[in-house]
């Protein structure tokens, strides 16, 4: 038993730690992130939620305005304030770095380091920044007409929801 025990100990010691390996994926992953182009498309995709985001927040401000009557001018500055709150928050939570990390912590799973060597070797050729170029556009042109469509439908579908329950808030009210 002592013998397996100190068997397991030296081979610890010198054999290579997994977070040394893991640092060196971590840098063949990250050299593979920035040639696909996944910063370029983090930026974009932040862009169009933010821009989401803030739509929805000066909304729902308007909304509380029209069915509380009778604010003091005040409540204006205080929206303000707290959309700026708001909107620093989103932004946080939107960090470029944390983001690719995350993914990078998820595609290392999935793939090789020879399968991301062959991947990098292809997205740093001509044709493969001719196509994460080509990719990073078209995904953003892809997210504004998904966006366009996402926020058209759940404008109308907030609008609907927020009248359905203010009728039966105000129903409620009466019945009492």
């Amino acid at each position: 038993m002592k013998r397996i025990f100190l068997s397991c100990v030296i081979l610890s010691i010198f054999l290579p730690s997994p977070t040394y390996a893991d640092q060196a994926s971590k840098e063949q992953l990250l050299r593979l992130v920035k040639a696909v182009g996944i910063y370029e498309q983090l930026e974009e995709q932040k862009t169009a939620l933010q821009a989401h985001g803030s739509q929805a927040a000066k909304q729902t401000a308007q909304q509380i305005k029209a069915s509380v009557p009778g604010l003091p001018e005040e409540f204006a500055k205080d929206s303000e304030y707290e959309f700026a709150v708001y909107m620093s928050n989103l932004q946080m939570i939107l960090n470029t770095e944390h983001l690719v990390n995350t993914y990078i912590d998820l595609i290392s799973v999935k793939l090789s380091f020879e399968e991301v060597s062959k991947l990098t070797e292809f997205y740093e050729s001509d044709l493969g920044r001719k196509f994460t170029r080509s990719n990073i556009e078209v995904m953003g042109d892809w997210t504004k007409a998904f966006m366009s469509d996402f926020e058209s439908t759940m404008t109308t579908s907030l609008e609907s929801f927020t009248n359905n329950l203010m009728a039966k808030a105000a129903r409620y009210r009466q019945a009492q």
